[in-house]
């Protein structure tokens, strides 16, 4: 038997036992008395499960809390320090509670709830939510697809694999009876991260400020090095415009010889400020994207034609969904089979849109040094 055949079969025998495992838990954990008939009121203390997110998720995720906000409800927030950030300064919520363990749970926070949202579908981190909501016992639970789990009151039936991660948190709402065909997302920026960041941008000549992430969290979706210096050599040479470059420390560092400024931002917020003061951001990383829809950016994404769970087509189901966002689609599996010409050709032509005049040619000097004292080794977080 050829050793690929082995392999795949080993695998797909792991994947089986893990299924069996997961569902074996759940089966034990699933003993909450489910509501005899589920009573949503008007005016609910509504607390949403986001632990487990990333920042992308995060993003996506406020405006659901935004929607509920609007309609009156209080709504809390559970997740993780990592994506705490995106939802303590925004108006919408009315608590954030950082999950450290369901011991700290437990103590500390015996608050009655009317509803529990569980955004999540079952997966991996199912039984540790299962606990979290048997501690928390809300008066009404709701789940995604967990049909057949006692532990949820209401189960929300969704499976569109084609279509953008926004619609499941619409027919949430739905569910709970609101309409919303303005889904938008939000991000409050505290007022002393706005002023570093301005006093960044103030440092660079005058110009058009075009912003490239060149990573992402999975090594295929970064670009390549000849493409960092390509495109930035196209923007910086040809049309004349300023390139800034954004990225965890680690990552900055990996940036050499291309034309470009580094931002050392000390905080994901500090990038979220300059991608909001930016004409045109350049991205292979969904946070990235996703930030880029709260400010209506002028976008060029860099997909890779993605599936995952049961058919869902990443590049739909967490591509960018908005009309100022420009998607090109690699022709394989990786980032950097995206040819530079390609990518130099949508520059231009959204630079032309936008009436960019283009020089001949221009370079961009960093007159900010004193600026670099707030880079520091925190890393700027990106998930899917």
């Amino acid at each position: 038997m050829p050793l690929q055949r082995l392999r795949r079969l080993n695998r797909e025998k792991n994947i089986f036992l893990k299924k069996i495992k997961l569902n074996a838990k759940l089966f034990f954990l699933d003993k909450r008395k489910r509501s005899a008939s589920p009573v949503l009121t008007d005016k609910m203390n509504i607390i949403v499960l986001c632990n487990g997110f990333g920042i992308g998720d995060a993003i996506v995720t406020t405006g659901l809390i935004c929607s509920l906000h609007k309609q009156g409800h209080s709504v809390t927030l559970l997740c993780e320090k990592r994506t705490s950030f995106i939802f303590e300064n925004s108006p919408s919520v009315s608590k954030v509670i950082i999950f450290e363990g369901l011991s700290a749970l437990r103590n500390e926070y015996k608050v009655h709830y009317d509803l529990l949202i569980d955004i999540n579908e079952k997966n991996h981190l199912s039984p540790l939510r299962f606990r979290i909501i048997k501690t928390l016992n809300p008066k009404v639970s709701m789940g995604i697809n967990q049909n057949g789990y006692k532990i949820y009151d209401i189960s929300v039936n969704y499976e569109e694999p084609q279509k953008h991660i926004s619609c499941k948190h619409q027919k949430i709402l739905e569910n709970l009876g609101i309409i919303n065909n303005n889904y938008a997302y939000a991000l409050t920026i505290p007022e002393k991260i706005k002023s570093a960041t301005a006093e960044f941008i103030s440092a660079l000549k005058p110009g058009k400020l075009v912003v490239i992430n060149p990573y992402a969290t999975e090594h295929a979706r970064d670009m390549s090095a000849q493409q960092i210096t390509e495109v930035s050599e196209y923007i910086q040479e040809t049309l004349g415009q300023t390139v800034v470059f954004i990225g965890t420390p680690s990552q900055l560092e990996k940036i050499a010889t291309p034309p470009g400024v580094k931002f050392p931002s000390p905080s994901f917020l500090h990038a979220a400020a300059l991608i909001k003061a930016a004409d045109l951001v350049i991205s292979p990383d969904t946070s990235i994207v996703h930030l880029c829809k709260v400010y209506d950016k002028n976008l060029i994404c860099l997909y890779n034609n993605k599936i995952f769970g049961c058919g869902n087509e990443n590049n739909i189901v967490w591509g960018p969904g908005y009309d100022n966002a420009l998607q090109i689609l690699s022709p394989g599996k990786r980032i950097d089979e995206i040819t530079s010409d390609t990518l130099c050709s949508a520059i231009k032509d959204i630079a032309t849109q936008l009436g960019w005049t283009m020089p001949a040619s221009q370079h961009v000097t960093l007159q900010a040094d004193h600026f670099n004292t707030l880079a520091t080794e925190k890393a700027v977080s990106r998930v899917e």
